[in-house]
């Protein structure tokens, strides 16, 4: 068997505590997404308080892992995707700036969208295999399964 088969608590409270992070931000968003309760942050949090969380759905079949985020509004040149062989990260990243100048006055206005999400796989996936297509706002991921490591052999008792 091998070492990544066997259940991992640390990883299994780190899952619950972002769930608990996520059920105690949202109710509590402000206007942009900002939160009403201040307190201290992470850099990633820091990083990514200003991103939307996309709707995912993640399912497997025999032989691939199989991933959809929901994006709407986003080119397809504004998505980063990092996969390692058990988890997916989606980063957007979308700043525009809109100028408008008229006599004596002078206007700039500045927006900017983010999505994040980073999402453990339930299978380990071969990371160099992904296909990846973006259609009407979704983002498809085709992740292939790496072989299970562990064996069965039977052992012989004298």
């Amino acid at each position: 068997m091998v070492w990544d088969d066997f259940w991992s608590p640390f990883e299994e409270m780190g899952r619950m505590m972002d769930e608990l992070r996520l059920f105690w931000e949202v109710p509590f968003e402000g206007r942009h997404g900002r939160s009403l309760i201040a307190g201290p942050r992470s850099d990633k949090e820091l990083a990514t308080r200003d991103m939307r969380t996309p709707l995912v759905d993640v399912w497997e079949n025999e032989k691939e892992v199989i991933a959809t985020f929901e994006l709407p509004g986003v080119d397809k040149k504004d998505i980063d995707v990092n996969i390692t062989d058990e988890s997916v990260e989606v980063k957007v990243e979308k700043r525009t700036e809109q100028k408008e100048e008229k006599k004596g006055v002078q206007r700039i206005e500045r927006s900017y969208t983010g999505f994040y999400r980073r999402v453990p796989l339930p299978s380990h996936v071969k990371a160099d295999e992904v296909k990846a297509t973006y259609n009407n706002g979704v983002l498809e991921l085709r992740m292939p399964k790496k072989e299970s490591g562990s064996k069965v052999k039977k052992i012989e008792i004298r």
